[in-house]
């Protein structure tokens, strides 16, 4: 289906709206059907040849069953007599039409998630699976009965694509520690860029909203049924919020926490990743501090860290997952700290020559950490070292590959306008720089620069959309929260705040196990099961709060050699909701 970029052009009158009263009556125009139509060839497309071929043969697997429409939908839907533009809706139609009892509307997170690739991925694996196997049975029974359906995100590849100008430094912002000034310049300019273009103030949680309510009309369901990753928890929430009248059932999988902010969100991941650092690397390393040939002092490890060049401590301690990367990434930070200049050959000159543990199988294994680290430093692939940490013998349990996709430049700006949009920012550039200095210096091993985007959200403009009252949320039917126990995304404790101010809300938690996106890709015994009945019924647990030990699905040998790709249906589900 092609798509092009929403222009000022195209909506030239727009910025007409925004000085007029916001009107109290949106989605009272008549909804049109869908005109559905066999899904265009760019649906598959992949800067990859070998994953584009994989989600081609996943489509053809699911045949008629996959359809695509374009719903014209307002750019202001408190406005629907001005302009125009054009979503993407993307179905797996149910396997049985006798027996379909509707559609489950499926959001994979973000903002600026684009769920082509997960609809064709899980509704071509759901189908496949034995509707006799006690866990995983339910995909089966839901792809008979109900149509799987994703209104993809307005200004995302499939419809009218939105993109700022201008955001290239969102990437590689400028070290705020070092040079406040350049990084204070660098947010002012994105947000100008971005919102040069009359789409942005529009592009947001609420307008999606709004466009999942017409799709509802549009495809007759009485009731949204709705399944939501990460982001997708709010995009849920907002939904039952502004049309409770229309909430049906209501799946949560390691849902942000949208009872706050989007900087709590960001506050608590920083601290669940600090968790997950002291337990998988720093107290693993001081437990075995004469092996690694380090003090036995935790305070004296983390000002050492907290001393390596921004650069260093950006690029390599995100990576650290474990106590033989954490010292090689101490190693190199003191190297860096001395000489921050060096060349990649220079740094592997100067490590030739350290000696980083007592023993010579631990000194192999941190030694090839280091040379990965270095090569991380310099721009190579980072997915190496997560697959040698989750070798290690005393290795945490992973649920997933972290997958390392290219950029997508309306993906990028969607999130940024989605994020500005949703929420106030009325903290000051110089509440910034502060908030960047106590978090840098509270959480070393986490990359620094989410703060940036709240800087540039300081400096946006024309903010038109309002953030709704979860008031008439509270009287929607039961829902029910899927998580991992040690989420570093979003982590648990949001998911037991949602429970305390939901009291319809329960919450399934697979223990022992860090990862994001868990329902249908393990067999963890009380999440399958009570998704499935779920699902299928609408029955949620009579228990408020359950949980089990995690139980990994066997992993099918990897077809694809890069081990960055994803290879089957299973990779590419975990890649999309990644990419959510």
């Amino acid at each position: 289906m092609k798509y092009h970029l929403v222009t000022p052009l195209m909506i030239g009158g727009a910025l007409l709206y925004a000085t007029y009263a916001r009107a109290t009556n949106p989605l009272t125009f008549p909804s049109s059907p869908l005109a559905w139509s066999t899904c265009a060839s760019d649906t598959f497309a992949d800067a990859d040849a070998d994953v584009a071929k994989l989600k081609k043969a996943l489509g053809e697997r699911l045949g008629e069953r996959l359809q695509c429409a374009l719903m014209r939908v307002p750019l202001d839907h408190y406005h629907p007599e001005g302009p125009k533009i054009d979503v993407e809706v993307i179905r797996v139609k149910a396997l049985i039409p006798a027996s379909r009892e509707g559609s489950y509307f499926i959001h994979i997170g973000g903002p600026g998630g684009n769920p082509r690739d997960f609809i064709v991925a899980a509704g071509s694996k759901w189908a496949l699976a034995d509707a006799d196997d006690t866990i995983a049975g339910w995909q089966r029974k839901v792809s008979e009965r109900y149509d799987l359906v994703a209104v993809v995100p307005r200004g995302l590849e499939g419809g009218d694509a939105f993109q700022c100008r201008g955001i290239d430094s969102i990437e590689a912002p400028p070290d705020a520690l070092s040079d406040w000034h350049a990084t204070t310049a660098a947010a002012r300019d994105i947000a100008e860029n971005c919102g040069a273009n009359p789409a942005a103030r529009w592009t947001g949680t609420e307008q999606h909203v709004f466009d999942l309510e017409q799709a509802r009309r549009a495809v007759g369901d009485p009731k949204l049924n709705f399944i939501g990753y990460s982001y997708g928890g709010l995009v849920g929430a907002w939904y039952r919020a502004m049309f409770p009248g229309k909430a049906g059932r209501m799946l949560l999988d390691s849902s942000i926490d949208f009872t706050g902010s989007i900087d709590d969100a960001d506050l608590a991941t920083l601290e669940e990743r600090h968790r997950e650092f002291q337990r998988r690397a720093l107290r693993p390393l001081l437990q075995k501090h004469a092996l690694y040939r380090v003090d036995n002092d935790e305070a004296a490890i983390v000002r050492q860290l907290q001393a390596m060049p921004a650069r260093a401590r950006n690029t390599l301690m995100p990576l650290v997952q474990s106590a033989a990367s954490l010292k090689a990434a101490w190693v190199l930070g003191g190297l860096l700290t001395e000489q921050p200049w060096m060349t990649e050959s220079e740094m592997h000159a100067r490590i030739a020559s350290v000696r980083f543990t007592t023993d010579d199988t631990a000194e192999t294994r941190v030694r090839r950490r280091a040379e990965v680290l270095i090569g991380a430093y310099f721009g190579d692939d980072a997915e190496v070292i997560e697959t040698l940490d989750a070798g290690e013998p005393d290795a945490e349990t992973i649920h997933a590959s972290t997958w390392h996709t290219r950029s997508l430049g309306a993906r990028e700006s969607v999130f940024l306008a989605t994020r500005c949009n949703d929420n106030p920012w009325d903290q000051t550039e110089s509440d910034w720089h502060r908030v960047m200095r106590e978090r840098a210096a509270a959480f070393p091993a986490s990359r620094q620069g989410v703060e940036f985007f709240g800087l540039i959200c300081s400096n946006w403009a024309n903010r038109v959309s309002h953030r709704p009252s979860l008031e008439p949320a509270l009287a929607t039917p039961p829902f029910l929260l899927i998580h991992a126990e040690h989420d570093v995304r979003t982590p648990l404790d949001g998911a037991a705040r949602i429970l305390d101010r939901f009291p319809g809300a329960r919450l399934v938690v697979a223990k022992g196990v860090s990862g994001h996106g868990i329902v249908a890709n393990s067999r963890t015994p009380c999440v399958e099961e009570a998704a499935g009945r779920y699902l299928l019924t609408g029955d949620v647990p009579d228990a408020r709060l359950g949980s089990c030990p995690y139980v990994r699905k066997p992993r099918k040998a990897r077809q694809h050699p890069n081990v960055a790709l994803p290879g089957n249906a299973d990779e590419l589900i975990e890649r999309a909701l990644q990419d959510g």
